[in-house]
């Protein structure tokens, strides 16, 4: 038996590394915080998603005023954009989990906050 191994390394299905291809979904995830120190709580939330994701672009960080509830400090937020193989379900789950992990406490709706992590888009 003959196999040319350079038609099957370029085959999606035999990746060069010898694992099952992953499936990958592009998402595009909100960041913002308001309590605290305000940069630390989003660097920290990125560095725990890029745990479970490639992210490919970070924007930039802006201030906003608080909406829904006024009587709280500004926030900052941000949007970052990448790759997971993760399902949307357990994307939510494991940005619950970051929320969690970084102080964040049930409140009332648009209450303050140290971290916040939104789901924008998933796949289209």
């Amino acid at each position: 038996m003959n196999l040319d191994t350079t038609e099957a390394s370029a085959s999606p299905l035999f990746p060069h590394n010898g694992h099952t291809p992953v499936a990958t979904h592009a998402v595009y995830l909100a960041l913002g915080s308001n309590m605290g120190d305000r940069r630390s709580n989003l660097a920290a939330a990125l560095q725990q998603l890029r745990e479970m994701m490639e992210i490919s672009a970070i924007s930039s960080i802006y201030e906003t005023e608080p909406v829904g509830y006024l009587e709280q400090a500004r926030f900052l937020n941000m949007v970052c954009s990448g790759k997971t193989g993760l399902s949307a379900h357990e994307l939510l789950k494991r940005v619950k989990e970051i929320e969690k992990s970084l102080g964040r406490q049930p409140t009332f709706r648009n209450g303050p906050r140290p971290i916040d992590i939104d789901i924008l888009f998933y796949d289209d």
